[in-house]
């Protein structure tokens, strides 16, 4: 099934995006009915909320999906995906055109992994996004939910630099290879973040998973009032139970966005159980400073 779905995604890339909104459109017509009527909506001056764009900026398996099911299924805000060369997203920055398709008049979520460089700030502020949502996680766990994803489905080609087949070889060993990853980049990522909510050039919302599994419903309630977006209590109730029902079962082959979940355990504090002794002493060197910054 995943194979399949694989061969299915990759004949999607290769289409224009025009192209692939029909096709979708086609095979979802009720999921995408809602995008045309809100886009028209708000065409006709339907006001939705304080911000016309909720974009997130989340580490790779921080919760950045559980977040994106929740502003996806926001009234009047419609997901949209950023557009552009492929090896340019994957490295999480933002094409030129990343937001050519995204229309004006609309009110769109968008979730990424971008790092806070220059070219990405810059596109960010050329396209009048003025809000940034900011999610990390305790690098640790972010560890071991790497090495479980990768154990699932290996998502590096045999040619990559940093690729390692993690059924082939220990827990050990690829347990250290997913922390030797997280560890190049992480610190610098979350530092860059920071930096650029200091510096005043984008205004960042930083949330921790750790605080959204003790309470969601109050880290959500953050994000509406960030972006000015009022909810009656039945609309936000609704929400949370329809993006509950998807999060407690792993399911990332779903289709639609806001409909997904790449959630395995999602539990806190999972490296005390994973890790080895000797990687618990790396990593407590490693990571000493964001472990103290963020309370972990």
């Amino acid at each position: 099934m995943l194979k399949k779905l694989d061969k299915v995604k990759k004949i999607l890339k290769l289409l224009p995006y025009p192209l692939k909104l029909f096709l979708k459109t086609f095979l979802f017509p009720r999921y995408y009915f809602r995008y045309f009527f809100n886009d028209l909506l708000s065409f006709l001056g339907k006001n939705y909320g304080g911000s016309n764009i909720i974009f997130v900026a989340g580490y790779p398996k921080s919760g950045t999906t559980w977040v994106e099911n929740f502003i996806a299924n926001i009234p009047g805000y419609n997901s949209r995906i950023i557009q552009g060369p492929s090896e340019i997203i994957a490295n999480h920055e933002l094409p030129i055109n990343s937001f050519d398709w995204v229309p004006l008049s609309g009110y769109s979520s968008i979730k990424t992994h971008i790092n806070p460089s220059k070219n990405n700030i810059n596109i960010l502020i050329k396209n009048h996004i003025k809000k940034v949502v900011i999610i990390s996680r305790d690098p640790r766990d972010i560890v071991v939910s790497n090495y479980y994803h990768a154990l699932i489905a290996n998502p590096w080609k045999s040619s990559d630099s940093i690729y390692l087949d993690y059924k082939k070889v220990s827990k050990e060993e690829a347990m250290l290879h997913s922390f030797n990853l997280v560890a190049a980049d992480f610190e610098p990522w979350i530092n860059g973040w920071l930096e650029v909510g200091n510096n005043n050039e984008i205004e960042c919302l930083f949330l921790k998973y750790e605080d959204l599994v003790n309470n969601a419903e109050i880290k959500f309630k953050e994000i509406l009032a960030f972006y000015n977006i009022n909810l009656s209590p039945v609309k936000f109730q609704r929400i949370m139970l329809e993006i509950n029902q998807d999060q407690s079962k792993f399911n990332p082959e779903k289709g639609n966005v806001g409909q997904k979940s790449t959630k395995r355990k999602g539990v806190v504090g999972s490296w005390n159980d994973e890790f080895s002794d000797n990687l618990k002493s790396i990593s407590s060197d490693k990571f000493k400073d964001i472990i103290n910054r963020f309370d972990y």
